[in-house]
């Protein structure tokens, strides 16, 4: 299951109204499908977190992605931060945004132990950072 964030009119009010002075510009978030946990970093335990930044063109399009992985793993970079950029790029952003500078946090954290069809979820934390929590993959002999 894949889930979608939207910042309805409402929220993006609400948004701009508490807006933080860290410039994330998270109101200029139109749709973001919730990355999933990546199948290969649950498996073999690794988590972290993926800054994202991004630099839209004058027209809102994703002009360039540029990530930093914050992970105790070896490895962490190349396993999270690849499908957070493939997702980053599906991303719609308002039109009015063209030219800005855009700042998203991903969180992948496992928790529990170890199952064979691990739950998912997922959950925004106001102003930018989106949650990605899972239960551990339970390796197979």
């Amino acid at each position: 299951m894949r889930l979608v964030f939207v910042i309805c009119a409402f929220v993006t009010t609400t948004v701009r109204a508490q807006a933080p002075s860290d410039d994330s510009n998270i109101a200029c978030v139109e749709r973001l499908a919730i990355p999933t946990y990546p199948r290969v970093a649950r498996a073999v335990s690794i988590d972290g977190t993926v800054k994202v930044k991004v630099q839209l063109a004058s027209d809102a399009s994703v002009l360039k992605v540029t990530t930093e992985v914050v992970s105790r793993f070896t490895g962490a970079k190349d396993l999270l931060a690849g499908p957070i950029e493939d997702q980053i790029r599906s991303v719609k952003f308002r039109s009015e945004c063209g030219g800005k500078l855009v700042a998203l946090v991903f969180q992948f954290e496992l928790h529990g132990k170890g199952m064979p069809s691990p739950k998912e979820t997922s959950e925004f934390s106001y102003p930018n950072t989106f949650r990605i929590i899972s239960e551990p993959q339970l390796a197979q002999p």
